[in-house]
């Protein structure tokens, strides 16, 4: 009895065992794998960006002075012309005070005096004309400068034309005073000479005036351009001496997009080639386009996030920024994409090994997998294209490593 059982036993274990292998057999070995279709290929990568304004524009002041009244603070829009600030003025109106005194005495004297020699009158003009002579000078050197503001959009054309036309006033004084010693020179009428020595005095003085007029209209300082202050580099009340930069500004809503590329990367990036720009919200990222406009000639020392020193190529960026809101100084993602191929093979290099002298991938036909030579091409650091090889439909196990090669295989999880 008992042998009877044992043999029942042992045939009971010979069947489980055979229906194992037969079950194992025909539910085969499960393994991911990839339908072979035609796609798009790219290699592409990412750098930080930061948002900056297009054009900045330091505005600085144009004579020196105490601040009375300051109109301007950060992030406020201001227009071309709009009040920047205003100076003090107050030694500047005793000096026009006194030369007006001055005139009005020259004017008295005039109708008192009959007649002054003619040498006299010769050395008036002379002393009048090296008086202009240093006026004019330094109406000079004040204009040079305004003309280098105003070509850099400084300071406002009226400013430029005001310093401008005190030049030519001056001029015209020294010519007007020089013709007055060939007069008196040919005139012996000492009444004439001596009406004409009070007249060259009463201009002198009044080019005087009127240059001290041009600098008190200085003290006004108003914006060149349309733009927003992005910063204030002085208070109301303190002394602004002339050239000290006031106010900075930039143009809002016309921004670019500046960021730093690796040598390794900069030379597959080309002059107006597109990029994609990615900033990052609350909701959702907002994904616009770019425009490369500028790369730097020359690389820079960058720290990376790792602490690491690399040197790097600035890029410049003109994005299309209709209804994405950004503001100068915003952080975003800038994707370069530097290769794209329409129609090709590409699988995961995981399922890729060596075989012979070249490559091979796992492909299964049925329910077997059969080793399948290919030729392979580029490659980036997670796909490889196939060149050759396969074909679309083809189904191609992801991870060559994979046990149980030979036997029937169940593919899951089909891309």
């Amino acid at each position: 009895m008992k042998k009877r059982v044992k043999i029942f036993l042992g045939i009971l274990v010979v069947v489980a065992a055979l229906s194992g292998v037969i079950y194992n057999y025909y539910k085969g070995t499960e393994v991911e794998v990839y339908k072979v279709k035609k796609r798009l290929y790219s290699q592409s990568f990412k750098e930080v960006g930061q948002v900056v304004p297009s054009k900045e524009t330091s505005i600085s002041s144009t004579r020196d002075g105490k601040i009375i009244s300051l109109k301007v603070q950060e992030g406020q829009n201001i227009k071309s012309g709009d009040l920047i600030l205003r100076l003090e003025n107050k030694e500047i109106d005793y000096k026009i005070k006194d030369l007006e005194f001055q005139l009005k005495g020259i004017y008295a004297q005039k109708l008192q005096s009959n007649s002054k020699s003619n040498g006299a009158q010769v050395e008036g003009y002379k002393l009048q004309i090296e008086n202009l002579k240093s006026q004019l000078e330094a109406a000079k050197s004040d204009l040079g400068r305004v003309t280098i503001l105003y070509k850099d959009g400084i300071v406002s054309k009226v400013d430029y034309e005001k310093a401008e036309q005190n030049v030519k006033n001056i001029e015209s004084m020294i010519l007007q005073q020089e013709n007055n010693i060939k007069i008196v020179q040919k005139e012996n009428s000492p009444v004439n000479g001596t009406n004409e020595y009070y007249s060259a005095m009463q201009e002198s003085i009044s080019t005087q005036i009127q240059a001290l007029e041009y600098e008190k209209s200085k003290g006004d300082l108003y914006s060149p351009v349309n733009g927003t202050v992005k910063a204030v580099n002085i208070k109301e009340g303190a002394f602004a001496a002339s050239g000290t930069p006031v106010v900075e500004l930039f143009s809002d809503g016309d921004y670019m997009i500046e960021t730093y590329v690796s040598t390794k990367d900069i030379n597959g990036i080309k002059l107006n080639m597109n990029v994609e720009c990615i900033l990052e919200t609350n909701k959702k990222d907002l994904v616009f386009k770019g425009v490369v406009k500028k790369i730097a000639p020359a690389a820079v020392s960058k720290v990376s996030t790792l602490g690491l020193e690399e040197q790097r190529v600035k890029v410049t960026i003109k994005p299309e920024l209709k209804n994405i809101p950004v503001r100068a100084g915003y952080d975003l993602d800038v994707k370069f994409t530097t290769l794209q191929r329409e129609n090709s093979i590409f699988i995961t290099k995981s399922a890729v090994f060596p075989y012979n002298d070249g490559k091979a991938v796992w492909v299964i036909n049925g329910s077997k997998a059969h080793i399948q030579p290919v030729k392979t091409g580029l490659e980036d650091n997670k796909d490889i294209i196939i060149e050759s090889g396969l074909k679309e439909g083809d189904l191609v196990i992801l991870d060559h490593s994979i046990k149980g090669k030979g036997t029937r295989y169940h593919p899951i999880n089909i891309e």
